[in-house]
């Protein structure tokens, strides 16, 4: 299990879980504590974007970031998919897929690498989308996009 963030300037370093462990809602509140705020704070951003995952709606996480004055961006139900980062996980599996991943310190080497490389020119331009995401899906009437 790998969490990352991405804003239109950059990326967090990624967090994961140790081995046999889920990422559950104390597990997501901790990594947001150590892994997303302090990025959040330091590069002045104004939105978290997460998606509909059980863990990322559980009470305890909805109050950490309440009280973090950490703005949520809301979700339709059917369009977990207009979410920016769900095209970097996308491309990041396409990238591993001719990757040695056979062991997990493999897997964990080739999944920081690719991380990296991903291009800031990409991210500043899926952070760009967001405004044309919102509206198709405004247009929509809360239904599923192309996005």
């Amino acid at each position: 299990m790998v969490w990352g963030g991405i804003w239109s300037g950059g990326q967090t370093d990624l967090y994961i879980l140790p081995k046999d462990r889920t990422m559950r809602n104390q597990e997501y509140r901790e990594c947001l504590e150590t892994h997303m705020l302090p990025t959040f704070r330091a590069k002045k951003l104004n939105w978290f974007l997460d998606n509909q995952a059980p863990c990322h709606k559980h009470q305890s996480v909805t109050t950490f970031l309440a009280e973090k004055k950490i703005k949520r961006m809301e979700w339709p139900g059917i369009s977990p998919d207009l979410n920016p980062i769900e095209n970097v996980w996308a491309n990041m599996k396409r990238r591993l897929m001719d990757t040695d991943v056979s062991t997990r310190p493999k897997m964990i080497r080739a999944i920081r690498k690719v991380w990296r490389e991903t291009i800031r020119v990409a991210l500043k331009n899926l952070a760009q989308s967001m405004p044309r995401r919102i509206q198709e899906v405004l247009e929509r009437e809360g239904g599923s996009s192309k996005y």
